[in-house]
């Protein structure tokens, strides 16, 4: 993710069978710290088995921040199929979104408004580029999901993350203009409907600014309700502060 987003963002799947106990997976000291429960091993397969079925339940990820900027913990998303909501900080400001129906929401709970962004892809005049993704050929499993390591490069932001296919994934920007509804490296994840298990965000200098890796994920049950703006919530335009509270 960029300084303007933070996305970034089951229970145990069968793990392949070894001859010998895999070792966790080395991360930074500051991110130990933070995500010493994170079960992450190497996988044997050549490519991590996307989850059965449309995934359903929630994910929980811890946020590690190398630089000065604010960051929230962590994060929840909870995903149903194509919907997904996350919340951060503020947990009474969340985002919703709708990939089948192709629409996003900000929605504020204290104040009973809420701002509708229309997601369908920008015109190709308008599109930002697409960024370089390298498939890098190496899988893993984190809190029991697997998933595959790839590099995404747009030329100001290089990550790092483990993508768990079959899992839906959006983030939504904070300055939600034409052509650029999401952080241009989170898009190579959102079309490939990939979800980030760990992300690991450097600038373009290849310094590190902050990092996501998921401690919990739980398949279970998610009431439709979850997604839904409630009828008596007034439409407005919310906002960049409401917005900062509900996009990580």
């Amino acid at each position: 993710m960029t300084k303007s987003v933070l996305a970034i963002l089951l229970t145990t799947s069968a793990l392949v069978a070894c001859s010998k106990t895999p070792e966790p997976t080395k991360t930074t000291a500051a991110a130990s710290a933070s995500v010493t429960h994170a079960l992450i091993m190497p996988s044997a397969a050549a490519s991590a088995t996307p989850a059965p079925g449309p995934f359903e339940g929630e994910i929980q990820m811890a946020v590690t921040s190398a630089t000065s900027q604010k960051l929230p913990a962590t994060i929840t998303y909870d995903i149903k199929g194509d919907k997904l909501k996350y919340t951060s900080t503020t947990p009474t400001v969340r985002a919703i979104d709708d990939q089948d129906a192709q629409h996003a929401y900000t929605v504020d709970d204290t104040k009973k408004a809420y701002e509708e962004i229309d997601t369908k892809p920008a015109t190709a005049a308008k599109a930002p580029a697409e960024p370089k993704v390298q498939k890098v050929g190496k899988s893993e499993v984190i809190a029991g999901l697997g998933c595959d390591d790839w590099t995404i490069d747009t030329g100001d932001t290089k990550v790092d993350v483990c993508a768990a296919q079959g899992v839906t994934f959006f983030d939504l920007d904070r300055d939600t203009k034409a052509g650029s509804l999401e952080p241009s490296w989170t898009t190579a994840l959102t079309k490939a409907k990939a979800f980030p298990l760990r992300a690991v965000v450097h600038d373009k200098n290849g310094k590190e600014e902050y990092r996501t890796l998921a401690t919990k994920i739980d398949r279970k049950k998610i009431d439709d309700s979850t997604f839904a703006v409630p009828s008596t919530f007034k439409k407005t335009d919310l906002s960049a502060e409401e917005k900062a509270n509900s996009l990580p």
